[in-house]
């Protein structure tokens, strides 16, 4: 039986469904830059905040980037570790520490439940990977409610929520499977949108949205360009 289960997990693995973890973290960046110019708020660290709520969201998939760099064991291994780690942070007396070890714990949790019902309750290939921290509603809620029990300042938990709705969801939309309305059999998706599979897809959107920021930025640029052309 055991057998059964890997060779199916392995299966789902291999799918791929989403958008890669670099382009998420790019696109974060890149909303960083273009948020500290309307905010007045310092660029580096808004850019470094929205790039983590960029791809926090990614923490309830097991082979996402974030789960790779901070967990790097192997996948069969990641969630059991990911759980006594976020237990030993509930455990310290630091509110940071508690909101960061919920996240890790639930992320591990949910990842498992779903998987299980992945075997047998008939859930989609996606769902598997996708679980509460990629609906847009819920895990919205989890992620960004408990800041504001946090010693943190207004700007920047405007960048790290930008991070996570632009950054990650909002580019999500953007692909086949959309944002799952985890645990409804729903999501959400652009009009338009585009196979995570095709690389070029995803580079073409990710340069795009860098370029629409730079106009953004820069609107001399763009009118230098136009009468460069004209």
């Amino acid at each position: 039986m055991n057998i059964l289960f890997e060779s199916m997990k392995n299966s789902l693995d291999k799918v791929e469904i989403k958008m890669k973890g670099t382009s998420h973290a790019i696109i974060g960046a890149t909303t960083g830059y273009v948020l500290s110019g309307i905010i007045g708020s310092d660029l580096i660290t808004t850019i470094g905040i929205t790039t983590i709520g960029s791809i926090i969201v990614d923490i309830d998939e097991e082979h996402s980037t974030i789960n790779k760099l901070l967990f790097p064991v192997g996948v069969k291994y990641r969630n059991y570790l990911k759980i006594l780690i976020g237990l030993i942070m509930l455990l310290v007396p630091n509110t940071l520490c508690k909101y960061l070890g919920a996240i890790i714990t639930l992320s591990a949790i949910s990842s498992k439940v779903v998987y299980q019902f992945s075997l047998f309750g008939g859930f989609q290939k996606r769902e598997y990977h996708r679980t509460i921290f990629h609906n847009p509603i819920i895990g919205g809620l989890i992620l960004i409610l408990p800041l504001y029990m946090l010693d943190v300042s207004y700007n920047y938990r405007i960048a790290f929520i930008v991070g996570i709705y632009i950054g990650h969801y909002l580019m999500d939309s953007f692909t086949t499977y959309g944002l799952p309305l985890f645990p409804l059999k729903r999501c959400i998706r652009m009009p338009i949108y585009f196979s995570s599979r095709n690389n070029i897809a995803e580079k073409f959107v990710v340069v795009s949205f860098i370029g629409v920021a730079i106009a953004f930025t820069n609107p001399h640029l763009i009118e230098s360009v136009i009468n460069f052309i004209k």
